[in-house]
């Protein structure tokens, strides 16, 4: 099965995104994209940072089939 190219960004991120000021959505964004291309895990200074891109890798790994 071919892998998809790209990252698909999930509706239930938006309650989080919107508690995030936009330095913050844009790591966030950056290291989700980077996370999806090629595994790379970014680490955060800021909890709220960690907690959303936990929840985005989640489902980054569900979507490519990673465990």
């Amino acid at each position: 099965m071919e892998q998809r190219k790209g990252l698909i960004f999930k509706n239930e991120w938006k309650n989080a995104f919107e508690l995030l000021d936009a330095e913050s959505a844009k790591r966030l964004i950056l290291a989700a994209i980077n996370y999806s291309e090629n595994g790379t895990e970014c680490y955060f200074e800021y909890a709220e940072e960690s907690s959303v891109f936990d929840m985005m890798k989640r489902s980054i790994d569900n979507e490519k089939g990673r465990k």
